[in-house]
């Protein structure tokens, strides 16, 4: 009645099932690494187990070493400023003063460095400072 039936596979056909098998794959692992929550990231936890003293940073900012000075008590930080900030420091980087101000008085209310916001005028001049007072804290520890 009916007889064999023979199917022809070439093998092109085979190798792009195969790379689109594979690719499929590779991209259902990748999305479920991103959404599912990585608990290392959410932590946002207060600076913990700091050391009373003041602790500071040397910074590199266009030839000038600018020296971060923050003050830890009771395990808390208690002021941050710099040290020995020249005025010729001040008048080419008129951002540093007023951009500390505001670092220190959100990093001394909240102690947690990760909830420092900037302003979009002084972000970058923010990002540098909050990477020299990350490094003292750090000696802080």
């Amino acid at each position: 009645m009916s007889g064999p039936k023979i199917f022809v596979v070439q093998l092109k056909q085979l190798i792009f099932t195969a790379l689109f098998a594979i690719l499929g794959v590779v991209l259902i692992i990748s999305l479920i690494c991103m959404f599912i929550p990585n608990k290392a990231k959410s932590v946002s936890s207060p600076i913990t187990k700091l050391n009373s003293g003041i602790y500071t940073s040397s910074e590199l900012l266009d030839n000038q070493v600018i020296d971060i000075e923050v003050k830890v008590s009771n395990n808390s930080i208690k002021s941050i400023d710099f040290r020995s900030l020249s005025a010729e420091s001040q008048s080419f980087f008129p951002l540093l003063v007023p951009t500390m101000d505001t670092i220190e008085s959100q990093l001394v209310t909240s102690q947690n460095i990760h909830k420092v916001k900037s302003d979009e005028t002084n972000q970058q001049t923010a990002q540098f400072l909050l990477k020299g007072i990350q490094k003292a804290l750090e000696k802080s520890q």
